[in-house]
């Protein structure tokens, strides 16, 4: 049994496949294997992977479903490793990611999760940019929440499978192709930091070249918000009252910002995302929760 199982979820994009396999390949850890549960709509990902075939540790898998929560539900359930690592077939892990997570681990026999760091490459970035990032400072919660908009993302997530039946699965119904868009990353965390050590670490960290530009960059952007309401939304549902000091930080900033532009005389260019977040948490005040309460009671 590997050390170690990677799970990236993939849909009809079939140039990411290699150079994401060829990065975790040249890693300095050799004991892992590798599920990349394929969405896809065509074959053309498929072929893709043709000449990885021969190495018995890299698992090509057709799925069915939809969206990135339910990618990774499956690939969690398809491995057996003590250690599950996620990332997306847009990022590119540095040669000791993989090292880097199974060392927090060893250090700390009580940690159930790690939060890596997701940089951009700044040669990338421009006005109008967009790409979800997380640079964590070195941290441990436990009991509560981190702070607002730095939960961590499934980008760069390492989960000790002995913790996962207290957390639970990703929701799917959250998350990027599921029916409340995004979100599903910070449900997740928020759930696990209730019932496990947590812990933010700069130093296993992966590359993320998945940049948005302009409009493009709005309308992700605009998802994020939806989700994110929908996820502070169901937390409040479920019982979780300390997500109700974030979600007033959150949307106090947006609308601070959105008044401050107006008292300027400028365009309120931040009034759309707080609609965003208010659609979304009105999309999941709807939205029936499963009996025990961790995840949306219809993931179709």
């Amino acid at each position: 049994m590997a050390r170690v199982a990677v799970v990236i979820p993939t849909r009809d994009r079939p140039q990411e496949l290699a150079p994401c396999l060829q990065s975790i390949l040249a890693g300095s850890e050799q004991d892992f294997e590798v599920w990349f549960i394929d969405q896809s709509s065509r074959d053309d990902t498929a072929r893709a992977f043709e000449p990885f075939r021969g190495d018995p540790r890299l698992h090509h898998v057709p799925s069915a479903t939809r969206g990135n929560c339910a990618a990774r539900n499956e690939g969690t359930s398809r491995s057996t490793a003590p250690i599950v690592v996620h990332t997306d077939d847009d990022c590119r892990p540095r040669a000791d990611w993989l090292a880097q997570h199974l060392a927090e681990f060893e250090a700390d026999a009580t940690l159930g999760v790690v939060c890596g760091q997701v940089r951009v490459p700044q040669e990338l970035l421009r006005p109008g940019a967009e790409a979800a990032s997380f640079y964590p400072r070195e941290a441990v919660f436990e009991g509560r929440l981190p702070p607002a908009w730095h939960w961590g993302i499934t980008a760069n997530l390492a989960v000790r499978r002995s913790v996962l039946d207290r957390v639970g699965p990703f929701d799917e119904v959250l998350g990027a192709g599921g029916r409340l868009r995004s979100g599903g990353d910070a449900d997740w965390v928020r759930r696990a930091t209730a019932v496990t050590r947590v812990k933010h670490s700069p130093k296993p960290e992966v590359i993320h070249l998945g940049v948005r530009y302009d409009e493009d960059a709005r309308q992700l952007m605009l998802r994020y918000d939806y989700g994110l309401g929908a996820a502070l939304l169901k937390g409040v549902r479920s019982g979780d009252l300390r997500v109700l000091r974030q979600a007033a930080s959150i949307l106090g900033t947006l609308s601070l910002g959105v008044l401050s532009r107006a008292i300027r005389l400028r365009r309120p260019l931040g009034a759309r995302r707080v609609l965003s977040m208010m659609a979304g948490a009105w999309a999941a005040a709807r939205t029936p929760l499963s009996a025990d309460r961790r995840t949306f009671a219809d993931p179709e």
